[in-house]
């Protein structure tokens, strides 16, 4: 690929290891000069079969189209706008090896530190970000002061304190990146949707970073834990977080020159412009195919590449690339595909008219195999192999939601979800339109602003991954919603379900009463989480959110479930064959309203009217009641099933 200077780029061994991976050539066996050839032409071939990334855009007459139905915010993405598969299985590849170089650094390090640095990295970034872009506003000096300023080289740019030079340098390359977004759209906080970001990964994270440093102690005190006086543990901690922040910078910018030459989005051969009636149908192309196993619960996904033109003329000089397998479990196939259906025949577009049905299956089981990997990437991209990690994403019984519909109505929305875990059907999730998810009905980011979001007689349900950044900023923004929902007088619930931080603080009575007699084997368990250094550091980092949640002038109810005699969903539970564990820890469920005078209290049910309105006087112990029976773990049943079998 030439460069500015019309001089061909020279390619480095990362690029091809990256290569092998991704066709599945042997990347163990050593590279020998007379293989680069190969190596270089393979590289070239898989650029082939993307379009450039310009390519992907959409049309000028797509861009209308989209801006005049861009009131209704729920419209499914296109099917141009799919990602790169090769680009995920890479991406994949990526945090596979960052997950498994920490893990191994510090042994007795678990999975949920490292989704927990990932999470909270990201979050961090786009909070950067959105800081950069309200301070233009406020004041638009700011922005023109820094266009007309002159970016430094060379020895002017090493003066300074090491870390204060990295963090201004990192603000620098993230302003620069706004302004170049910012030349691309006319609206005022959409686009920024649109900017170059990868979708998991933080592209240049720093030792400093309050996510780091919070991995830099759950790291101390694993290795502190192992007594080795010899050790200097600050030290090794911190040489541990470094590597991972330069390793995650390299592996992002790799990610980049990939989309670069193999394009953002992934081209079917059939694509054709809007408006237009020609489409290829027996187009050569990588292939999505499924394979139903002999029991029919289960299935694989089997992702295989275009064929090569060496191939189709019999040249066998070249290995053929190795097809990538998922599995997932039958019921969330037909539950996905019915989702995909029910979002985009509703709006029966010009892209989808033109399409078969094979066609469209197609497309369907791109975005699945594609959603699959993006989640496995999420929870540290070891799911596929082994099933490790994924605790993150785990949700809540079917039960709980219906007990929470009996006691709050019918309007319920699930503001932490994914289409694999989702029950009801207005939810928030990760990877939103126009991403994957929102194939699939998302309606968005629960952080994202959102006009309509607050809904008057609504009960919004939030199970977050337990991580301290979202757990604080998702109580920034309850309270938030609350004043502003307290204000226009609209009577909404918020039910947060989290693990306790603090058992004694807002606890109510009657569960400590109980806690004796119901937790049974649970004390032992409890005394072991207690003393984990681990969970030590994670709860002292979310006490505070978890205290303005329980001390909030609108919390109304506090249950704590004791552990052992609870549990949840499997956030694995697409690719498990079991769907139910139990929680060793214990969980609070924390109720805020915005009407407190009309909230759970002990009354027997009745309704009373406030404002000209009817509000239901809520039985509190009756409620608490059912909740605990909805609650109670499904593990030891399931596991007793799959052992008469």
């Amino acid at each position: 690929m030439p460069n500015s200077k019309g001089k061909k780029r020279k390619h480095s061994s990362d690029e091809l290891i990256n290569v092998c991976n991704i066709t599945g050539l042997d990347e163990s066996r050593p590279v020998e000069a007379s293989e680069n050839d190969n190596l270089f032409d393979c590289l070239e071939e898989l650029a082939s079969a993307q379009v450039s990334t310009a390519g992907n855009e959409p049309h000028a007459a797509e861009q209308k189209v989209s801006k005049k139905k861009s009131a209704n915010k729920h419209q499914p993405p296109g099917f141009h706008r799919i990602p790169n598969i090769k680009i995920e299985l890479h991406r994949h590849l990526q945090i596979e090896n960052l997950s498994t170089f920490v893990l191994q650094s510090c042994k007795g390090l678990r999975m949920p530190t490292f989704e927990r640095w990932l999470l909270d990295s990201k979050l961090e970034e786009k909070e950067r970000r959105e800081s950069i872009l309200k301070e233009w506003e406020e004041d638009p000096s700011l922005k023109v002061e820094f266009m007309s300023k002159k970016k430094k080289y060379g020895r002017a740019a090493l003066y300074g304190d090491l870390a204060i030079q990295k963090e201004q340098r990192r603000m620098e390359k993230e302003r620069r990146l706004l302004l170049g977004a910012e030349k691309f759209s006319s609206t005022n906080w959409e686009w920024v949707r649109s900017i170059e970001m990868d979708p998991i990964l933080p592209s240049e994270p720093l030792e400093t970073d309050p996510s780091c440093r919070r991995l830099l102690e759950e790291v101390k005190s694993v290795l502190s834990a192992a007594a080795d006086e010899s050790l200097d543990t600050t030290q090794k901690a911190l040489d541990i977080v470094k590597e991972l922040c330069s390793t995650t910078a390299e592996a992002v910018s790799n990610l980049t020159l990939m989309e670069t030459r193999l394009g953002k989005h992934q081209k079917f051969g059939w694509d054709a412009p809007v408006g237009s009636n020609k489409i290829k149908k027996d187009a050569n192309v990588d292939k999505v195919t499924i394979e139903w196993n002999d029991d029919g619960n289960t299935c694989t996904l089997i992702y295989t590449q275009k064929k090569r033109a060496s191939e189709k003329n019999g040249d066998k000089a070249k290995q053929k690339p190795k097809p990538f397998l998922v599995k997932l479990n039958a019921f969330h196939y037909h539950k996905l595909r019915d989702m995909f259906d029910k979002t985009h025949e509703p709006f029966n577009t010009v892209e989808l008219k033109q399409l078969s049905k094979s066609q469209i299956t197609h497309v369907f089981r791109s975005i699945l195999f594609v959603m699959i990997i993006r989640y496995s990437s999420l929870a540290g991209a070891q799911q596929l192999k082994d099933l490790r990690g994924g605790g993150m994403q785990g949700a809540i019984h079917t039960e709980v939601f219906q007990c929470f519909t009996k006691w709050f109505g019918e309007q319920g929305i699930e503001c932490f979800a994914s289409p694999f875990n989702c029950q009801l059907h207005h939810y928030y999730s990760a990877f939103p339109s126009p991403d994957i998810d929102g194939h699939f009905g998302s309606f968005g980011d629960f952080f994202w602003p959102n006009e309509d979001f607050l809904r008057d007689g609504c009960w919004y349900e939030l199970n977050p991954p337990f991580s301290p950044n979202i757990m604080g900023k998702m109580a920034n923004r309850i309270n938030e919603l609350l004043t502003l929902a307290s204000h226009q007088d609209m009577n909404v619930t918020f039910i947060v379900i989290v693990p306790t931080v603090n058992e004694s603080k807002g606890e109510p009575q009657s569960a400590k009463k109980e806690k004796d007699s119901r937790r049974k084997h649970s004390d032992e368990v409890s005394a072991k989480s207690n003393v984990n250094p681990v969970s030590s550091v994670v709860h002292l980092s979310a006490s505070n959110s978890f205290s303005s949640l329980i001390d909030n002038t609108h919390c109304n109810h506090h249950i704590v479930l004791p552990a052992c005699e609870h549990g949840y969903v499997e956030g694995s539970q697409h690719l498990r064959p079991t769907q139910y564990k139990e929680s060793r820890y214990n969980t609070s469920v924390i109720v805020l309203q915005s009407k407190k005078s009309f909230s759970l209290g002990n009354g027997s049910g009745k309704s009373v009217k406030a404002s000209g309105k009817s509000v239901k006087v809520l039985d509190a112990n009756s409620f608490e009641q059912d909740l605990r029976e909805a609650f109670a773990s499904r593990h030891k049943m399931e596991t007793d099933k799959r052992r008469v079998r």
